[in-house]
């Protein structure tokens, strides 16, 4: 929307600019525990925090339910600025909250691209920062990552299936197959163990060993052990 644009506008006026993907950590274990009242809390002081940091110069926007994005611009230095920025950032955003009585901290990981070296379009500069944010994200909490073209092709399919599990059940793509368990001394058939399968329309039929691993790591496997 507007931060998709307004990324555009620096871009094409040729200016040096960086994207920060933020993604705040253990978010969805807080919400679930404490209620959305305190994560709806939380994430206000988050916006009001981001907000007072950024420079001028810079936008600042929530792109999705724990995730913010600032692209800024500078005229030289970009990535020292960037770094400095996301180093302010992993600071103020990392202090203590307090949110109707509860004492609470939020971890917090940030992705960054540089353009045009990252990307010359707002399109491939934010899923490049997006796939470094990925990658901070894997390097554990309260990480800053730079994008770089070394990130290689397994951590981008990693990533594009994590974005298309998170749909997968909504859109009828999991299937259960049925393997039945035999007794080998009677031959008897004792049971059934259900496998979760996932056919995806472009993908085509996606392994187990392949997305079971996404879910476990990102919670989807809650989601998909109940529909199961």
């Amino acid at each position: 929307g507007q931060f998709y644009r307004r990324t555009e506008d620096i871009l094409v006026q040729s200016r040096p600019a960086a994207v920060l993907m933020i993604d705040l950590d253990g978010f969805k274990d807080v919400n679930d525990s404490l209620g959305h009242a305190v994560g709806d809390g939380i994430l206000r002081q988050v916006a009001q925090r981001l907000d007072r940091l950024a420079t001028a110069g810079a936008t600042v926007a929530r792109i999705g339910g724990d995730e913010f994005a600032i692209v800024q611009s500078a005229q030289d230095g970009m990535r020292l600025a960037a770094d400095r920025l996301a180093q302010r950032l992993m600071q103020a955003i990392c202090a203590p909250y307090e949110i109707d009585g509860f004492p609470l901290r939020i971890a917090l990981s940030i992705g960054v691209g540089i353009a045009p070296v990252d990307g010359e379009d707002a399109a491939m500069l934010m899923q490049n920062a997006d796939l470094a944010l990925y990658q901070a994200k894997a390097a554990g909490r309260r990480a800053v990552r730079f994008y770089n073209p070394d990130m290689d092709l397994a951590l981008r399919e990693e990533r594009l299936l994590e974005n298309e599990l998170r749909h997968a059940l909504d859109r009828k793509e999991l299937e259960v197959h049925y393997q039945a368990i035999v007794d080998l001394a009677s031959g008897r058939t004792t049971g059934m163990e259900a496998l979760a399968r996932w056919r995806h329309p472009k993908l085509g039929m996606v392994p187990p060993d392949r997305f079971i691993r996404v879910a476990e790591r990102t919670g989807q496997i809650n989601s998909i052990g109940a529909w199961i």
